[in-house]
């Protein structure tokens, strides 16, 4: 089976689609040496993984990465004899094709509320990726919540869409790779200590509904909470107006914008915080969630899209997402855990963690993938 992969986000490594194709990539370089992978892009890229002999890279030339994929990548992927395609970033071929495809979709968000993405990506959706969804032969969606919003939106039939959670966290409950001189400069860069601090790790922008968090602790700290605020991640869309509020609070001082971090800072952080906060107002998965409790650490969400679904019954929610009285005495609940019940809790939250694999991921792609072959091949030789 020749298996062609659109692999151009690949050339921007840590953001999140591009974590989800590198990993799988690298797990179908672990699991299967039987089938040939082709993996295309218009940008160059780097990975650190040998690739074994069935893996070939394609670079083409394309205006735009999506565009070269629905127009420009169809003789390619004929010349290479490609069984299946797979477009892992919303986007597949346009036209009827000898081959079978599969679109992997993240999230729709911004079709349901304008103000969580740009109308630029709105429109995307509805010209490309709804179009995928209903030329595809299988979509895979993320979560449960995706798939519904898939299904409602492109108008298919729930039987075309399959649900593959997302793979698990790259750490492993208590095994901690921060040495202790790491550990120190981390403490020293960003002026915490561990349990001394909330954590927030996303872009910021108005779909993580950051305001509400700096709302919170500004009343956690009105009200006698001493602990700081970190918030990890790039400057995203509309991030002006949070940055303000931010500049606003009596507080400031104590809320610390880490920007993008490294791998072993991000680790630190994850495993040294009080909590998690993450009450995004809408996610396709939510990784942060499984990846704070996949070291224990206590988690605040929303109850809203798929958050419930990866928090599962061992996150604390807000039932109204801009409640930010609510969070703040979540963040005095959470901060006032006796060691007891917290190491029960940790334990219970890397236990429920392990229910998602990135390696699970990649094995149920696969089979996704063979399924589709032998129905394709049983169907030209019953026509022969």
């Amino acid at each position: 089976m020749n298996i062609g992969i659109d692999a151009k986000t690949l050339s921007k490594r840590y953001t999140g689609i591009a974590v989800y194709i590198y990993e799988m990539i690298k797990y179908f370089n672990e699991i299967d040496r039987n089938n040939q992978y082709y993996l295309y892009s218009n940008r160059k890229f780097d990975l650190d993984i040998e690739l074994g002999e069935n893996f070939h890279v394609r670079f083409y030339k394309a205006i735009t990465g999506s565009i070269g994929v629905m127009f420009q990548l169809s003789p390619l992927l004929k010349r290479d004899k490609i069984d299946i395609f797979w477009g892992p970033e919303h986007c597949l071929v346009c036209g009827k094709q000898p081959f079978k495809q599969v679109v992997t979709i993240h999230d729709l968000s911004v079709l349901h509320n304008p103000k969580v993405g740009t109308r630029y990506n709105a429109i995307l959706q509805r010209i490309m990726t709804i179009p995928a969804c209903r030329r595809a032969d299988k979509v895979i969606a993320i979560s449960n919540s995706t798939a519904l919003d898939v299904i409602s939106s492109a108008g298919i039939d729930k039987d075309k869409v399959v649900v593959i959670y997302n793979g698990d966290s790259p750490y492993t409950g208590k095994s901690n790779t921060v040495e202790e001189k790491e550990v120190l400069e981390i403490e020293h860069k960003f002026k915490i200590k561990k349990l001394g601090y909330f954590l927030f790790v996303g872009s910021i922008e108005p779909r993580k509904n950051i305001n509400t968090i700096v709302n919170a602790y500004n009343v956690y700290r009105k009200n006698g909470g001493n602990a700081k605020l970190v918030l990890a991640g790039g400057l995203g869309w509309k991030y002006k107006p949070i940055l303000k509020l931010i500049d606003k609070s009596s507080y400031k001082q104590d809320i610390i914008m880490a920007g993008y971090v490294s791998a072993i800072e991000k680790e630190y952080l994850y495993r040294n915080a009080i909590s998690l906060v993450f009450p995004s107002l809408w996610e396709g998965f939510g990784l942060p969630i499984l990846e704070a409790m996949s070291v224990g650490t206590p988690v605040i969400t929303c109850r809203n899209s798929s958050l419930p679904e990866v928090g599962g019954n061992y996150a604390y929610y807000l039932e109204n997402a801009f409640d930010y009285k609510m969070l703040s005495c979540l963040f005095f609940k959470i901060e006032g855990l006796s060691p007891l019940v917290r190491d029960n809790l940790s334990v219970s939250c890397i236990k429920w963690s392990q229910k998602f694999s990135r390696k699970k991921c990649a094995v149920e792609i696969l089979n996704l993938f063979t399924q589709l072959y032998i129905k394709n091949n049983e169907g030209i030789n019953n026509c022969k």
